[in-house]
């Protein structure tokens, strides 16, 4: 028979890691561990610093009456194509027409010009149509970019909106 010696062998992987391999790769663990706790703290910080701005100011109180706002831009897809807002550039202004000889009566509200990227440039302006239906507004004051008319206004107790992309150069 064959004597078989009681000796401890070592698999491949305590014979790679050595006599201190044990503790090894726990250092290994906490210090990746630690990194990554930097790194979420760093990322934390730097979230912290960044402004945050909302839509609008007022952006909680509008949510409130978004089914209004809904009901507001349907009506204004069911007008005619002919009984539309529109806008053009005018050397330094802004033209915005309307076709009031197709409707009876005078349109009150408003066009605020929205500033996507920052609401405390936005400007607001009430409708005072001139007799051909058109306003000016001044285009000088506006930085340049992309600027949103938000357009709402009522005719008799109907209210209605409608939006226009404009670019300043």
């Amino acid at each position: 028979m064959c004597k078989r010696k009681d000796r401890k062998m070592d698999t491949p992987l305590q014979h790679s890691l050595g006599k201190k391999g044990g503790r090894a790769w726990s250092l290994g663990v906490a210090g990746a561990y630690m990194v990554f706790v930097v790194l979420v703290l760093g990322f934390v910080g730097f979230a912290l610093t960044q402004e945050v701005e909302l839509v609008s100011a007022d952006y909680y109180q509008r949510a409130i009456g978004h089914q209004d706002h809904i009901d507001s831009v349907k009506r204004a897809q069911a007008l005619p194509a002919e009984v539309a807002w529109t806008a053009t550039r005018e050397g330094g202004q802004f033209a915005f027409a309307f076709p009031v000889h197709k409707i009876r009566g005078t349109l009150q509200g408003t066009i605020h010009l929205y500033r996507p990227d920052d609401f405390r440039r936005d400007r607001e302006y009430a409708i005072a149509l001139d007799a051909n239906g058109r306003q000016l507004l001044p285009a000088a004051d506006l930085e340049a970019g992309l600027w949103r008319a938000k357009i709402r206004w009522d005719h008799g107790a109907v209210g209605y909106y409608s939006e226009l992309v404009l670019r300043v150069d």
